[in-house]
């Protein structure tokens, strides 16, 4: 790989080879991002060329780091869904996620390579760990280091790829939407301000009660014709 040298680009290509052509087809997302055939390579390079911009700005960054890690840090979404095409997240996806399985290629990679306990090691699990950056959205640490922070921030710039701008209508309301892994559900609500800013936060603890919500939906619904709205089914 130009640009990278030493462990790294060893680290690098004996993970790409591990993935194979999973990496080139595979979606990065069922949904929400990249969530198309080849969406996974696209999104993981254009992750790379932002890092080489920022790494020119900011010459403190280690570069074969920051590059390494974006072009890693989804790998285990080759095992997290089931194809390139109308994917779905696999039984070893849910149980496990893609920053577990990833993580877990690494090991058995520096392993293989003769490299376990370097340092190239140990930065790269903590920035393939800590890419989502909350524990909320599925990341076991936070990020602890200049680079992985710079990594979570692009990887969310780069997800954004494709979205609308927020628009200048005071009117609406300006709705944004993650979908992480397995994380049942956190809603918030912000009211912001020149001068101040009030928000209300529901988690949901599992997804029961959206499960229990459709079911007493469709109780409602039988034998209804009609279009029907939340204020039907609640009398208000």
């Amino acid at each position: 790989l130009a640009g990278l040298y030493g462990k790294a680009d060893d680290l690098v290509i004996a993970m790409l080879e591990k993935v194979g052509e999973r990496y080139m087809t595979y979606p990065a997302a069922s949904r929400i991002h990249h969530s198309y055939l080849g969406g996974l390579s696209e999104h993981s390079l254009s992750m790379a060329q932002l890092c080489e911009t920022i790494c020119e700005h900011y010459p403190q960054l280690d570069h074969d780091l920051l590059i390494s890690a974006a072009l890693l840090h989804d790998t285990g979404k080759t095992a997290e869904m089931s194809g390139p095409v109308t994917t779905e997240y696999t039984l070893e996806g849910k149980l496990e996620g893609h920053i577990s399985l990833a993580n877990g290629w690494l090991t058995e990679v520096v392993e293989r390579l003769g490299l376990a306990g370097c340092e190239e090691e140990i930065l790269l699990h903590h920035m393939i760990l800590s890419h989502h950056g909350h524990y909320e959205y599925g990341s076991p640490v936070l990020p602890r280091l200049q680079e992985a922070e710079v990594l979570c921030l692009i990887d969310n710039l780069d997800a954004k790829e494709g979205w609308e701008l927020d628009s200048d209508n005071p009117e609406e309301v300006n709705i944004v939407a993650h979908r992480e892994g397995e994380v049942p559900g956190i809603h918030q609500v912000t009211y912001e301000s020149d001068i101040d800013q009030l928000s209300i936060r529901h988690e949901a603890k599992s997804r029961k009660g959206f499960a229990l919500g459709a079911v007493v939906a469709a109780e409602f619904l039988e034998g209804k014709k009609g279009y029907y709205t939340m204020d039907d089914l609640l009398n208000l």
